[in-house]
């Protein structure tokens, strides 16, 4: 009796461990990459991320946003060298200004 009894809970204890595993078969994993601005921090999806290069030489380019610092060629292909930290704050003075322009509309009607 005892032992049918151990049989019983041994596989109980076995369909768990089964059980357990094909959860964690079907769980998705998110890889990000980190990374600072300032003493901000944030973090994107590694997939999204094509490839990190270490600093290189650029050439400035006129009439451009303060947060485009210039342009490089990389592999024979001209990429934007952008100061994250500006432009994160530019998009956030941006979406700011917005929001006054609006609250000030609905404040005159």
């Amino acid at each position: 009796m005892e032992n049918k009894m151990s049989e019983n809970k041994l596989k109980e204890v076995l369909e768990k461990q089964q059980n357990k595993e094909s959860d964690i078969a079907t769980e998705e994993t998110l890889h990000i990459i980190g990374f600072m601005v300032g003493n901000e921090e944030y973090a994107v999806p590694i997939l999204n991320v094509k490839e990190i290069v270490k600093p290189i030489e650029f050439t400035r380019v006129p009439a451009v946003p303060d947060y485009v610092l210039g342009v490089f060629n990389l592999r024979g292909t001209v990429l934007p060298l952008i100061n994250m930290r500006l432009s994160l704050a530019y998009l956030l003075l941006n979406k700011m200004q917005i929001q006054d322009t609006l609250s000030s509309t609905n404040k005159t009607k």
